[in-house]
């Protein structure tokens, strides 16, 4: 039981590792299809669409190594900067719809706030591991 515990606490930061690391790479090799997931068009070129493909994708490839590297390591503050991520990504959400007139769409902060719980736990259980 035991190690099915252990196995259930690593899948979920496994799975977004595996799942921002494609997204990622997505933007550096396709950035129209990813910025579709996002819900925006890419500025037709220039500084914009500079900036948007590398701030983007550096996001996905960021989360993507740290929550490898906390897997890997078993070290609970690599959780932390995703977690993070996620947190401020709900937070920017809500306050984008409560603020300035942004629709509300809790089918992505929701899951954003779900995230950032599931790497709280995968942290807290990579700190028992270590004793």
């Amino acid at each position: 039981m035991a190690r099915f515990l252990k196995l259930a606490v690593q899948l979920p930061p496994l799975l977004l590792a595996i799942l921002f690391a494609l997204h990622g790479v997505r933007w550096l090799i396709s950035p129209e299809r990813a910025a579709g997931f996002w819900g925006y068009d890419l500025p037709a070129g220039g500084v914009g669409l500079s900036s948007m493909i590398a701030a983007t994708s550096s996001l996905a490839l960021t989360l993507a190594a740290c929550l490898l590297i906390a897997l890997v390591r078993k070290k609970p503050f690599w959780y932390y900067p995703p977690i993070l991520l996620f947190g401020f990504m709900a937070l920017g959400r809500i306050v984008a719809a409560v603020a300035h007139g942004a629709p509300h769409l809790p089918e992505r902060f929701v899951p954003e706030i779900l995230f950032a719980g599931l790497l709280f736990l995968a942290s807290r259980h990579a700190v028992k591991s270590d004793h």
